[in-house]
């Protein structure tokens, strides 16, 4: 009988079958990659920007660019026109102007060293009353090859023009 009780007893206190489970794989490592194209760094150098219009210079001064750092200038202004015409008859009174100037390094498939410019203009769309707040904006893109110590002079509508000179490093 002592043995019939352990055969029913046994199976109950006896530990469990091993089950053996295979290990998932790790899941995929991301690694960074290098460039595909690596180009070595560049040092930073200034460019002197002398951007006109309408027989005035708009900005003038100098900008500091790097491969991977260009350089942006903004100026927005809006406010009401000089001589308040109009204001019995509604129109709208406002008044804006702006200047953008963006320069950055660009690279071209022969390695050789770019620099791209942007600059933007936007001024009023009519002069004397009644303004009705209007803008017009001249914009002008272009990369240039700027040697150390050349002057290069972009020209676009409306009598904007950006001469870019940079220094002799």
């Amino acid at each position: 009988m002592l043995i019939a009780v352990l055969q029913v007893v046994a199976p109950i206190l006896a530990p469990p079958p091993i089950v053996q489970v295979a290990t998932p794989a790790p899941p995929p490592r991301i690694v960074a990659r290098a460039a595909l194209h690596h180009e070595p760094a560049t040092r930073p150098f200034t460019v002197h920007v002398d951007v006109q219009a309408e027989g005035r210079t708009l900005w003038s001064g100098p900008l500091r660019v790097a491969r991977g750092s260009g350089s942006t200038i903004r100026h927005e202004q809006s406010e009401p026109p000089e001589t308040s015409c109009g204001v019995d008859a509604g129109y709208l009174r406002i008044r804006s102007t702006g200047l953008s100037i963006n320069l950055s390094v660009a690279h071209h498939g022969d390695g050789a060293e770019a620099l791209s410019a942007t600059v933007r203009w936007t001024k009023p769309s009519g002069a004397g009353c009644p303004h009705l707040g209007g803008t017009r904006t001249v914009e002008l893109t272009d990369v240039v090859r700027l040697a150390p110590g050349a002057t290069v002079t972009l020209s676009g509508d409306g009598g904007l023009t950006a001469r870019l000179r940079r220094s002799g490093d």
